[in-house]
């Protein structure tokens, strides 16, 4: 398996580089659960500011939830909140942060991650598959690195029970 991830992590570093910020770490300000007031501005420096600020999610019942969509390309970012803490994120990360994040995740006393093909790359899921790590558009000037935590919101959109677990 760690073949397979140094390939990855080889071949995300010829990536051209993001303009992105290497201070802000989306998934660490996730575990942190990092206060809007200090994320906002560190989201908005490194990706630009919000294309739109959601209160609230459609179909959900706690209203504490806010989402800041970024429009990067190809597709848009999205920075969860709930209670006002950094729940979640959905965006591009910098090749050697992805790198960092992989690597923190992996090791002989973790289990292994669970590494699929995509058409255009590669997807290597960690932690139960909460995280997801793709490096898209391998071989193009459009190759990047795109991370989502915890993957489950973005696929199922529970963000009732995210946000009930982060209630003060």
């Amino acid at each position: 398996m760690r073949p397979v991830l140094t390939i990855l992590l080889v071949a995300t570093i010829a990536t051209p580089a993001l303009a992105q910020s290497e201070a802000f770490n989306p998934f660490q300000a996730t575990l942190d659960r990092m206060p809007l007031a200090e994320a906002q501005p560190a989201i908005e420096a490194a990706y630009g500011a919000p294309a739109e600020t959601s209160p609230g999610v459609a179909g959900s019942k706690d209203k504490s939830a806010l989402i800041l969509t970024i429009k990067t390309t190809p597709n848009p970012s999205f920075f969860l909140f709930c209670h006002e803490r950094m729940a979640g994120f959905s965006a591009p990360v910098a090749p050697v942060q992805a790198g960092e994040i992989i690597n923190a995740q992996t090791g002989l006393d973790k289990p292994l991650p669970d590494v699929y093909g995509t058409p255009d790359g590669l997807t290597v899921s960690l932690l139960d598959r909460a995280l997801s790590v793709s490096y898209l558009g391998v071989g193009t000037p459009q190759s990047r690195v795109e991370m989502t935590y915890p993957l489950e919101v973005f696929t199922l959109f529970n963000m009732d029970e995210l946000c009930a677990g982060l209630a003060d």
